[in-house]
């Protein structure tokens, strides 16, 4: 991977709690963690961003002087938008950076 986040505190919302996040557009916020690797031109994940737009690096990664990619663990807050079926769009808040995923375009199959 070149970016994962864990939620630690989640618990399903009921169908009542969704209903009324939905209604109100009130966005469900929790605690959790980040990984992300960085290289020694790019120490953080702000320079990262500014230069690529989103993490790349992995652990094998190394950068022009041969330096190998390091991984960085951060508290976050990871904001989600209210929705009707599934959560599709993720705030993630973290080492004053913000990243968003959306997964709009993707479709669900619950087994």
């Amino acid at each position: 991977y070149c970016f994962d986040f864990q939620i630690n505190d989640y618990v399903s919302p009921s169908k009542e709690q969704i209903k009324e996040h939905y209604k109100k557009n009130e966005w469900y916020v929790y605690s959790g963690t980040v990984k992300y690797f960085v290289v020694e031109s790019e120490p953080t994940i702000k320079d990262i961003l500014k230069k690529r737009g989103f993490p790349r690096y992995h652990k094998d990664t190394r950068d022009e002087n041969g330096n190998y990619a390091v991984k960085r663990v951060a508290k976050a807050t990871i904001k989600i938008a209210p929705y009707k079926d599934h959560p599709r769009t993720y705030n993630i808040y973290f080492d004053n950076v913000g990243v968003g995923i959306s997964l709009n375009n993707v479709s669900f199959k619950i087994r």
